[in-house]
């Protein structure tokens, strides 16, 4: 895997010095991590105390911290880098930087590791990950099993019937996933219909040669279950610090939205819908941003799953405020199913409507993606609520557009 490299040449990760043992060449890994050791058999005679230490606290290195620790011990003699290996000498001897390499099964959790300044290191994305731009020149390691072209409702029935027969809606490219041999894959349990089932996650793994990836499970179902799986995934791939300034700035975020909302004289009665035809309601997390944004969705669910509702009940509810966010399409695709939905009967009787308050939003970017960006999805929706308090925000098409046919 390494070459060039020799006996007496020690190999760290990115983030951890590893046991200084031989034996441990069958079994070093510890949490996520894929290691490698070559241990010369006088080093850890030479620093007994310095390296126990480490091994004893599993003390976290990153490239800084390390010339921190070690710069009163090794006088850097060079630093080099052959074939995407950082190999840095210290007074004879190699520390060897390997890339660590990231398989995300989920868009949202390929934001996450672009947002912790992983990118380079997301060795196979998803068919869906198109954010950032970056992430498109990535290899794919999943397709639908669904035809493309099928209408909403085509899709639903589609969906419907592949679950109801036990078989995953995604499939994995397992010969890709053996070649990349990753050390962490980010995947999902709570939605079988977004992402490649996690039964089928796990058969694929097994078929890889131990010690085999790190999987993480991420299924947020409120606001700070996304949150916390950011947390999560920084402490999977050793950037804690990251993870613990970026959720802290995106708190702070939400926490700003909900004090100015909080000064709106009422509550419009808003519905969020994940899809049209037929209709369901938002789930998860949709409800908690229409509440905390000042609004109040009657017929969402909040924390839980999304359902099929009826038009009656949306007639009943005579919602103010209309937002259609649709699960994984944008606001181009919706606008096609908007032409068929707004023929409903009673459809322009509804308050939204004759107030001009119907929104098409890009739910596949923001608000069907558990990342960093669903900040970005509550502050759209607190200008769409309440444009008294929150302006008018500089939306682009691709995230708002006005429906008043």
């Amino acid at each position: 895997m390494l070459t060039g490299l020799q006996m007496g040449d020690l190999l760290i990760t990115r983030r951890l010095l590893l046991p200084l043992s031989q034996k441990h060449l069958r079994r070093s890994r510890w949490g996520c991590w894929r290691c490698w050791v070559q241990v010369c058999s006088s080093l850890g005679a030479k620093r007994p105390c310095l390296f126990d230490c480490i091994v004893k606290t599993r003390l976290p290195l990153d490239g800084s911290l390390f010339f921190v620790y070690f710069r009163q011990f090794f006088r850097v003699s060079c630093h080099t880098k052959q074939n995407g290996v950082c190999i840095t000498s210290f007074g004879g001897y190699n520390w060897v930087e390997q890339p660590m390499k990231i398989v995300s099964l989920l868009p949202s959790a390929t934001e996450i590791v672009y947002a912790l300044g992983l990118g380079e290191s997301l060795a196979a994305r998803t068919h869906e990950c198109d954010y950032p731009a970056e992430v498109r020149e990535k290899p794919v390691i999943t397709k639908s099993v669904l035809p493309e072209g099928l209408s909403s409702s085509e899709i639903d029935a589609a969906v419907r019937e592949q679950l109801n027969s036990s078989h995953s809606l995604y499939a994995i490219d397992r010969d890709l996933l053996a070649a990349t041999q990753p050390d962490v894959i980010l995947t999902q349990q709570l939605c079988a219909v977004c992402a490649v089932s996690y039964d089928d996650v796990l058969d694929a793994v097994r078929t890889l040669p131990a010690p085999g990836p790190c999987l993480v499970n991420l299924e947020p179902t409120t606001l700070a279950a996304v949150w916390d799986t950011i947390t999560r995934v920084g402490a999977a791939v050793g950037r804690e610090n990251e993870a613990d300034c970026l959720t802290k700035s995106l708190r702070a975020r939400v926490e700003s939205v909900r004090e100015r909302a909080a000064w709106a004289n009422a509550r419009p009665r808003t519905v969020l819908l994940e899809w049209l035809d037929p209709l369901f309601c938002g789930g998860h997390w949709d409800p908690e941003l229409v509440e905390i944004a000042g609004g109040f969705d009657g017929l969402g669910r909040m924390h839980a799953p999304s359902t099929q509702i009826s038009w009656d009940s949306v007639r009943e509810f005579a919602p103010e405020v209309l937002v259609v966010a649709q699960c994984g399409f944008g606001i181009e695709r919706t606008a096609q199913d908007m032409a068929q939905f707004q023929l409903l009967p009673g459809y322009g009787a509804l308050p939204a409507v004759q107030n001009r308050r119907v929104y098409l939003v890009n739910g596949s970017d923001y608000f069907s993606r558990p990342g960093p960006r669903l900040a970005d999805s509550l502050e759209i929706l607190a200008s769409l609520i309440h444009p008294e308090l929150f302006g008018k925000m500089p939306l682009s098409p691709e995230q708002v557009m006005p429906w008043n046919p």
